[in-house]
């Protein structure tokens, strides 16, 4: 089946066009990334995934600005329109980023695939008019959307849609097997899936995962604080320290030419060290942040991060991706949750999890249970399948 999605942020594919250095040493920054908004990792994950379910043979990708002849050819070829998950069912995300008569030049099925609500603790959704028409445009298009959970389902029946698959969200799925049996924890080796961005300015939030971390540094033998995109200053350190990399590359197009700009700055270890204190300094020791910075992990490869959550004996922390593929390989895994995003996925999936401003020395994450959440995952496994065979997308989930 040949499929179609829309470039950017909802695009399916992404992965076979990153740039791959030689060697780490050679290149301290990919150049796909936009500096101005780092890259989220996670976004890769996402984007992994769903290339390992989709069964698809090819895959059109049409550009927003795109002629009619362009998308003539997408409806005449094409089989559906995916676009693959991400936190875009918002009050006028699609509307502001796409419009109406973009959309209303698809005539192929249109399918959502893993998308889920952007909102605060306690944040009410009111889409914008515009917003609405995309939506059910959408909808209307397609047999089912698969949405993260039940209350990005709820918002959209509010204006009538009611065509939602609640699947949770696709990188989960990983394996593409219809069991998964998680390991028992071990506190030999623990990984801490870190975000620097938590949805709030609230001082506490970011303290209390300094805390996490230190707890989880007193209670087991090695904890490695997994980086996954945004926390740059982070990453440039590690990339200077372990990799050896001596400068921060970018590559970036120059205006109305033909030509190309590679600017290299030399990357200085001290000058780093003293931005990360000045940025994260206020929310926890000086010696934890230093000990932070020369105990992470960051990679722009995914099967690097795939191998060190398999190498873990827990992991614990805020990162959503992260956990979501970690438990995936069989990994213990428990989240930390600051959103409404995190907290329902965790129990939706029965994961094990506690709010992180309440994490501390009194909670054990080793002494969870995770046979509720290998019951609950070949439920939804099934669920997932549902979706994709109601709408005869072609996929890889085994039977």
């Amino acid at each position: 089946m040949k499929l179609a999605t829309i470039q950017g942020a909802l695009e399916i594919g992404l992965d076979y066009q990153r740039y791959v250095p030689a060697a780490k040493t050679d290149q301290a920054a990919s150049p796909q990334l936009d500096y101005a908004a780092p890259h989220n990792i996670g976004d890769w994950f996402v984007t992994k995934v769903t290339d390992r379910i989709l069964a698809y043979h090819e895959l059109l990708v049409v550009a927003r600005s795109a002629d009619q002849h362009d998308w003539d050819i997408i409806n005449s070829e094409c089989g559906a329109m995916v676009l693959k998950g991400g936190n875009y069912i918002q009050p006028d995300w699609l509307s502001r980023n796409f419009g109406i008569d973009l959309f209303r030049k698809i005539k192929i099925p249109i399918i959502l695939f893993g998308v889920g609500l952007q909102a605060g603790w306690s944040e009410q959704v009111d889409f914008q008019p515009e917003e609405i028409e995309i939506l059910r445009y959408i909808h209307d298009s397609c047999a089912c959307s698969s949405v993260r959970g039940y209350s990005t389902a709820e918002q959209l029946a509010k204006i009538g849609i009611t065509n939602a698959a609640v699947t949770a969200c696709p990188t989960i799925y990983w394996s593409r097997r219809p069991e998964i049996t998680v390991r028992p924890a071990s506190d030999e080796r623990v990984g801490f899936s870190f975000r620097q961005s938590l949805y709030s300015d609230d001082p506490v939030m970011l303290e209390s995962q300094f805390r996490a971390i230190e707890t989880m540094r007193d209670r087991a033998g090695t904890v490695t604080v997994i980086l996954q995109g945004e926390e740059v200053l982070l990453q440039l350190y590690l990339e200077g320290r372990r990799w050896g990399a001596e400068h921060e590359v970018r590559v970036e197009p120059v205006a109305e030419s033909g030509l190309t700009h590679l600017q290299r700055r030399p990357l200085d270890l001290a000058a780093l060290r003293s931005e990360i204190h000045e940025q994260f300094g206020g929310y926890t020791r000086a010696s934890l942040l230093d000990w932070v910075m020369n105990n992470s992990f960051f990679s722009y490869d995914v099967g690097e991060y795939v191998a060190t959550y398999r190498a873990q004996g827990l992991v614990v922390g805020c990162r959503l991706h992260s956990n979501l593929v970690s438990l995936a390989n069989g990994t213990p895994t428990m989240f930390l949750t600051y959103d409404q995003r995190t907290k329902e996925l965790a129990e939706l999936l029965e994961i094990p999890h506690c709010a992180v401003t309440d994490f501390g020395p009194h909670v054990d994450p080793f002494e969870q249970d995770w046979r509720p959440f290998e019951k609950s995952y070949a439920a939804h496994f099934a669920e997932m399948r549902r979706f994709l065979d109601s709408n005869g997308l072609p996929h890889r989930m085994e039977p």
